[in-house]
């Protein structure tokens, strides 16, 4: 198969949105078909099942194509550089996505890498036959497997939370045996009294921060809802805007985002309240194993709209958030982000209730410098068929309606 038919299938949907999934049925017959053909056309048919709104279909092709994938090019001896370029590419694009989706809904996650696992147990690749190099197959099955026991493990620990287990990287543990253990069990059994009196003592400093990620106690205490302890912080100078080791978070951006528990906004507001930076963007890294590191940019109010708390991007807003900030290029900003996470009540909310300034387009996919697709809100509106589910459905006609009665299509 041609190199350029594998990009531009595959690629085209580099920056499209994962918006409303059904399982459609017939994925069971695409991948015996394509057990017969090359690891590419398993990437082509999950994008193909993306376009049509498809999520886990495309997920589970997709994966099951990494799967057939990487052992090709690792155990075949013809693999040309052609091959891996086309592997990676894939894997840094349609791959970064439908992690990105699946990132958010766990149980989806782990349910598809079982099903390509038991797929993988009644199944051969014609292709390219797993007898060829049979250990390589199974070294690679194996990272599939700890993949999928990494997942049901974070999982696990999420639905845990609120039982007082934590999210990786923040976990008061991590403070064991540093300068700041004692002021870690304090923040996290709220004890107010406790606090001040290790901060006055100057045993430790009220910013001081964990050796692994370079998260500060304030940081944990937004991320697992310590508000007293997180009020007692900042009224004994911690920053709300310091970063983390890698320089990707702050407390502020941690409250705004899934990190967070609940849709609580106390801690956003105090946050807020103590000089938090509403408006000043994270990075965050996207790739790292191929080639030069890659970051994408969102400001706090990106974030919030990313997320199902349309409180925490109203908080936002009244405190100053600027609605029309962009980042990557003008007009990519909060409204795009609720859009492709499918949050129509923040959409509404940001473009009706708050009279935003439309951006000309939204949405750009540009890997392919010679297709070019810019995308306006209505644009990525119409592509999405919502009639599975009466309240987007409602939402976005609504939205549809207000844009074309401000001329706009």
């Amino acid at each position: 198969m041609p190199r350029s038919l594998i990009y531009s299938a595959v690629l085209f949907i580099v920056l499209l949105p994962f918006w409303s999934s059904c399982k459609t049925g017939a994925v069971s017959e695409k991948a015996l078909a394509l057990e017969k053909k090359s690891y590419a056309d398993f990437f082509i048919a999950a994008a193909d099942e993306v376009k049509a709104g498809h999520k886990k279909d495309a997920a589970f092709l997709f994966y099951l194509g990494q799967l057939r994938g990487r052992y090709y090019v690792q155990s075949n001896p013809a693999t040309t550089p052609a091959d891996k370029e086309t592997y990676t590419a894939a894997q840094l694009t349609l791959g970064q996505y439908i992690n990105d989706y699946l990132g958010g809904e766990s149980d989806t996650w782990v349910n598809v890498l079982n099903e390509v696992i038991a797929w993988d147990k009644t199944h051969e690749y014609e292709y390219y036959p797993k007898t060829k190099d049979p250990k390589t197959y199974q070294d690679i099955l194996g990272g599939l497997i700890a993949l999928r026991d990494k997942v049901e493990r974070l999982r696990k620990g999420n639905k845990q939370i609120r039982n007082f287990d934590y999210l990786p990287g923040f976990d008061f543990k991590l403070f064991n045996n540093t300068a700041a253990a004692d002021l870690a069990t304090a923040v996290e059994n709220e004890n107010i009294a406790e606090i001040e009196s290790i901060l006055k003592s100057k045993k430790t400093t009220v910013d001081f921060a964990e050796p692994k990620f370079g998260h500060t106690l304030l940081m944990l205490a937004a991320a697992n809802n310590r508000k007293q302890a997180a009020e007692k912080l900042l009224q004994m100078g911690a920053d709300p805007n310091k970063l983390d080791n890698e320089g990707n978070l702050n407390a502020l951006y941690i409250a705004c985002s899934t990190y967070a528990e609940g849709c609580e906004t106390d801690i956003l507001q105090l946050l807020i309240a103590n000089h938090g930076n509403v408006n000043k963007p994270c990075r965050k890294k996207i790739s790292g194993k191929s080639g030069k590191d890659r970051f994408s940019e969102k400001t706090p109010l990106m974030l919030a709209a990313e997320g199902d708390c349309l409180e925490k991007v109203k908080t936002l807003v009244n405190a100053g958030a600027d609605i029309n900030a962009s980042t990557g290029f003008d007009g990519h900003g909060a409204i795009t982000s609720a859009l492709v996470q499918d949050k129509l009540q923040t959409v509404r909310y940001l473009i009706i209730e708050k009279h935003t300034q439309i951006p000309k387009y939204c949405y750009i996919r540009d890997f392919d410098p010679e297709k070019i697709e810019r995308l306006t809100v209505s644009d990525m509106l119409n592509e999405q068929d919502y009639t599975g589910d009466p309240e987007l459905e409602k939402l976005k006609q609504e939205i549809l309606t207000y844009l074309r009665s401000k001329g706009l299509k």
